[in-house]
Order: structure tokens, then sequence, then C-alpha cells
């Protein structure tokens, strides 16, 4: 995660935008451009990682295989996860509470479905902790239930909810967002 956001910096101060809203990557590398608004939209989620692996900042091969999603996706070394990057438009409005607005996440899922997690709520906890806070609803790093419903990764089971913590003992599974801007 922390060489993800090291990168994602990387690319905004060599080429003045984020990746996937670059709006001159076809003069640089024959790939889509973005549109230049300075928000990473859904349309240009998929060209994030593209963008990164052109410039080799980032060196991979992309996934797009995800259920739910149309998009590159990045593996993650922990869980059965990979790392999907976008703006904050493309995700659940209350977030704005926690957040702000205008800012790029890189978002933690279950490989196969966008809605799940892939990781227990003892590893988002100790990921949390290490990178943030430890708290899942405060700080850059935020943790949601697996469909946003109370499975078992957060007591009390909402994001919203300023107590919510972390289920440790939960064998259910988190996803979590992680704010890199």
């Amino acid at each position: 995660m922390v060489e993800l956001k090291s990168a994602y910096n990387s690319f905004k101060l060599a080429y003045d935008s984020k990746p996937g809203d670059f709006k001159v990557a076809s003069d640089f590398w024959g790939v889509s451009n973005g549109d230049g608004d300075g928000i990473i939209e859904y349309a240009e989620a998929a060209l994030a990682w593209i963008h990164l692996n052109e410039s080799e900042i980032v060196n991979f091969v992309p996934e797009s295989t995800l259920a739910g999603v149309t998009a590159n996706l990045y593996p993650a070394t922990f869980g059965d996860s990979v790392w999907y990057m976008f703006g904050l438009s493309q995700i659940n409005p209350g977030f704005v509470n926690f957040l702000g607005e205008n800012f790029t996440v890189l978002y933690l899922i279950k490989t196969t479905n966008v809605w799940e997690g892939g990781i227990t709520p003892k590893e988002a906890y100790l990921i949390d902790k290490k990178y943030d806070d430890g708290s899942p609803v405060l700080g850059k790093m935020l943790a949601l239930d697996q469909n946003t419903s109370a499975n078992g990764c957060l007591d009390p089971g909402n994001y919203v909810t300023s107590t919510a913590e972390y289920q440790i003992t939960s064998p259910d599974h988190c996803r979590l967002v992680f704010n890199i801007d």
C-alpha cells in the first residue's frame, strides 16, 4: 500500500496529473487519455494502472477479471485481494463525511467480487493500525462490511457510526478504503 501511494505521488509529480486522468497519455505511450479534470472517474479507473505501468513507475500486468468492475486491478500482497484506484465520485457518498471531497482512494477488495472483502477484520485492523490510526471510521483508512451490511467486519456493523470497531474475532471479511491524496 505504501509503495502504491508512493507510485501515485511520483506519477503526479512527474506528469502533473493523476494516473488515469492524464489527458496527454496518448502522446507519451499511445494509450487512452483521461479527461484531465483532477478526478479519476469510473471510466478512468481502468487507465490508472495502465498509466502507472506505461510510465514504468509501477511494473505489472494489469488484471481485469473482477466481477462487477470493469477496471484494471493491482494484486495485493495479502489475503484474497486486489487494489482498485478511483476518485470519490465512484464510492458511497457517505465517505465525504469522513474523508472530504475530490480525493483518490485505493480500495482493497476481494479478487472475485467488488462487494466483498478479501481480508479478515483482524488483518484489516493490523493494516489500519500500522498505516493509520487503528480505527475503522477515522483517519485516512476506512473499513466496510461486505455488501455494506452488518455481517461481522465491524461492530456495530456500519462505517458511518463513529463508534464502530473492528470485530477482531470474526471470520468474516472487510473491504478497506485508503485515501492516498
